[in-house]
């Protein structure tokens, strides 16, 4: 049993440190406007975060998956993946407010202790990328996909 919960620890350590080696080259490719690379990136870093139980930080993955398609001028999708992160997060909240006795109650993701600003901020996260998709589709900037 020690043995195994040292072999766990180990790959938790491992997956960390992956995801933050990916979330340091995602952003130099991403300024650097190699797409693909971006859009791949933002996908393992999201694998990874479930893989350790993060989904907090596996919806910012995959609002930063919708930047992506927002630059590759994929909108409909865009705004898709970030639609879906937003119901996500949103039901959650749902989730964790009722039944909670009082709102500063800490609420758990997979039995992570996340505070509820977390929530609220990734929930913002994914209206700022919405209203950006909406406003780049109103400039013409880009066509629908």
């Amino acid at each position: 049993m020690t043995k195994r919960l040292i072999h766990l620890e180990n790959n938790l350590i491992r997956l960390t440190s992956v995801s933050a080696y990916i979330s340091t080259l995602g952003g130099g490719f991403f300024l650097c406007r190699y797409l693909s690379t971006a859009l791949t990136l933002a996908k393992q870093q999201c694998r990874i975060a479930y893989m350790r139980g993060d989904e907090a930080m596996a919806w910012k993955c995959r609002i930063n998956e919708g930047y992506c398609y927002i630059y590759g001028g994929k909108l409909n999708r865009a705004k898709r993946v970030i639609r879906n992160v937003y119901l996500e997060v949103c039901e959650k909240l749902r989730q964790n407010n009722s039944g909670r006795k009082c709102f500063e109650d800490p609420i758990y993701l997979q039995g992570v202790r996340v505070e509820l600003d977390e929530l609220t901020i990734i929930k913002n996260m994914c209206k700022s990328a919405f209203w950006f998709a909406n406003k780049v589709i109103d400039a013409g900037l880009r066509d629908h996909d």
